[in-house]
């Protein structure tokens, strides 16, 4: 589809913001979404659908990640700094998981795409968090609130999807949390995959009907 565009930003962990990415845009075809993201793919093309406009779809994402990693050293040093210890250097990455790292994926894939014209962002994640929802109420609208900040156009449109459940963890208290971030967080909507969880996989496998609610 020629009217859809995907760029992956490749994992990169980074102490501090870098400012540089070597990757490409690249005509939606079997080729070029095969690693991309599933329900990003689906929303860009119901919205494609819906619009008849040409869509652009920017893929920054790391499986199991918390959402600390995706928040700037500056607002973890100024708000969160007895929760997380932010890193000077790689040998203070979180072992075995360095991805759990404070700040490490926004200084890496995030940093490099601040200010790239966009109308909007998309989010699926929560998992890694579990462990402390009340801390994550915080730190997620936080989250949003300096990007929103960095980019400086204002509060865009943020979707995100509340977990699914899988059999070996239900996640309510999670999946509440969420919700009521939709109050804590302006121009924002959830999409419930409550229903399409599966048995004995955390990411459950209706990727379309995920991009499609979003």
């Amino acid at each position: 589809n020629s009217k859809i565009r995907v760029f992956t930003v490749k994992r990169n962990l980074q102490s501090y913001p870098v400012d540089t990415l070597n990757e490409k845009w690249e005509e939606a075809s079997p080729e070029s979404i095969n690693n991309f993201s599933a329900a990003g793919y689906y929303f860009g093309a119901k919205v494609h659908e819906i619009t008849g406009l040409p869509v652009g779809l920017i893929s920054s994402n790391y499986g199991g990640s918390p959402v600390e990693a995706w928040i700037s050293r500056d607002i973890l040093t100024k708000d969160y700094a007895k929760e997380h210890k932010l890193p000077s250097s790689e040998k203070d990455f979180l072992k075995p998981k360095p991805h759990y790292t404070p700040s490490v994926l926004f200084n890496g894939m995030i940093s490099p795409i601040l200010g790239y014209g966009i109308r909007g962002a998309i989010w699926y994640q929560g998992e890694s968090n579990v462990s402390d929802c009340a801390l994550y109420e915080k730190t997620f609208p936080a989250m949003v609130a300096d990007w929103r900040s960095r980019w400086g156009i204002g509060n865009f449109p943020f979707y995100y999807c509340q977990i699914a459940p899988y059999a070996r963890a239900f996640f309510p208290e999670m999946r509440d949390v969420q919700r009521r971030c939709m109050n804590l967080i302006p121009n924002s909507g959830m999409a419930c995959l409550l229903d399409i969880g599966e048995e004995i996989c955390i990411h459950p496998s209706h990727k379309k009907i995920s991009g499609e609610r979003l």
